[in-house]
């Protein structure tokens, strides 16, 4: 199939030397939107060169594009270190202390862990509440293997890093991405390299509702540290 421009199909390159396609107005669907409304043989019309023939199609787009960007930009963070490093540094991206965060460590975590270093990028992190489980599992030390006689070799202790560990980041990251910053410093983890961080670790919790409807926040959580108390975002 030969996609129109800027179709969604541009994105799996789905290709086939007899089925084309005849019209690119799906192009002008909202997402989440099903087109089943649509005269579908001319919406999106597959026309078969050997018979002439077509079918209809039901296309329901996607909501964002905005995971497929994101996973494009890590993957191409990763391959370029691959690259530069001739494959001796691992890279992994965080992009916020939540679900979906701790997920996308984890999705690439365990592939990078064995190369000599590891880069973990906490640039535009959007902050949450998992940074102590990630930093908890950065701590470990490589300090042996366990050798199976017919299974190979596994690190000890489990899922810990090969080599040394350094974190970027930038003033894009705050709240739990904040802590995670400060932590892996006074952690001793390694160097942390960019530009100062966002400052936000004063948390707040909705409470008190409105006759309307709305619901108040107020500053109810403050974070302090051993070594600069307040400092993060003071006292709050």
């Amino acid at each position: 199939m030969t996609p129109a421009t800027s179709h969604p199909a541009d994105f799996v390159k789905a290709e086939s030397p007899d089925v084309e396609q005849t019209d690119d107005r799906m192009n002008d669907v909202t997402a989440g939107e099903e087109v089943q409304e649509l005269a579908m043989a001319t919406a999106v019309g597959i026309s078969r060169s050997a018979s002439g023939r077509s079918r209809s199609v039901i296309v329901r787009t996607i909501y964002s594009e905005e995971r497929a960007y994101y996973r494009a930009w890590v993957e191409q963070n990763r391959q370029q270190v691959h690259e530069v490093a001739k494959g001796r540094v691992g890279y992994v991206h965080i992009p916020d202390m939540g679900p979906n965060g701790y997920a996308e460590f984890h999705r690439s975590y365990l592939a990078e862990i064995d190369r000599e270093a590891l880069i973990v990028d906490v640039r535009y992190n959007g902050g949450g509440h998992v940074s102590q489980l990630i930093l908890e599992k950065l701590a470990r030390r490589r300090i042996g293997y366990d050798f199976s006689r017919w299974g190979g070799l596994e690190p000890y202790p489990a899922d810990s890093v090969g080599g040394p560990i350094v974190a970027l980041t930038n003033e894009h990251a705050g709240s739990d991405g904040d802590i995670f910053c400060h932590s892996f410093k006074l952690m001793q983890l390694g160097p942390l390299i960019g530009k100062r961080t966002w400052g936000g670790v004063v948390g707040i919790s909705p409470h008190h509702a409105l006759v309307d409807g709305t619901v108040t926040t107020q500053p109810e959580f403050s974070f302090w540290f051993a070594d600069v108390g307040w400092s993060i975002e003071n006292y709050g």
